[in-house]
């Protein structure tokens, strides 16, 4: 799982600014790719011109400590893992997340040639591989603008659909998690607000994390207000 680390992926963006002759770049970046944008944006200030980040603006090295203290939730049955077409996965998925578009589904997973969900295309040590690369970010220290969209969750089934039809012990732990969660969130926006007092924080009740689907017309209109400000 070689040339996963932080440092390798944010090499990887400034060859492709470098190749494509982009100059200076706006970069959005959504959950834990905001590690990423940071670390970009401090190792190349010249390259970066704005920064959006979509439910990305936290500290993972945090966050991740905090999943350490989430309950264990039951699996889900087997009739609600993922198997069947494109069409059926996308349906399992929206079920845990949200109805993600037919592309997502195809370009994260293999199907066979009958159309039946086989794997990710992301191999598992992969994952893992990438979940580590999370460090505390340094918001001070960049320099470029910044717009921070995050999804505030008003109960427990905006943290993850799956709570409207799980079982008591299900809704039990997702209520325990979306507790830890919204205090640590809460203080992870006030944060940014602190040390960027120039930052951009739009807070966006009752949005799911995949903030850009749920809530698709009023970040595009964030987004463009904030690119296009001088």
């Amino acid at each position: 799982s070689q040339g996963y680390d932080l440092a390798r992926m944010v090499e990887d963006i400034a060859r492709v600014t470098d190749t494509l002759k982009l100059g200076r770049v706006n970069v959005a970046g959504h959950s834990i790719a905001g590690d990423e944008m940071t670390r970009f944006a401090l190792r190349y200030p010249d390259k970066v011109r704005k920064l959006v980040y979509l439910e990305a603006a936290y500290d993972r090295v945090e966050a991740q400590r905090l999943e350490g203290r989430f309950p264990k939730l039951p699996q889900p049955p087997p009739e609600a893992r993922e198997s069947g077409s494109p069409e059926a996965v996308r349906t399992l998925v929206a079920r845990t997340e949200i109805l993600m578009p037919e592309s997502e589904i195809r370009a994260t997973r293999i199907f066979g040639p009958d159309g039946q969900y086989l794997r990710p295309v992301t191999p598992e040590n992969v994952v893992h591989a990438v979940a580590r690369m999370v460090e505390h970010p340094d918001y001070p220290a960049i320099r470029a603008p910044i717009l921070a969209i995050y999804a505030v969750y008003r109960t427990p089934a905006d943290l993850s659909a799956r709570y409207k039809t799980a079982d008591s012990e299900t809704r039990q732990g997702l209520g325990q998690i979306f507790a830890l969660w919204q205090s640590f969130a809460k203080d992870q926006r006030e944060l940014l607000r602190k040390s960027v007092p120039q930052a951009r924080v739009d807070e966006i009740q009752g949005a799911n994390h995949y903030v850009f689907i749920s809530n698709r017309a009023r970040v595009l209109k964030d987004m463009h207000a904030f690119l296009t400000a001088h």
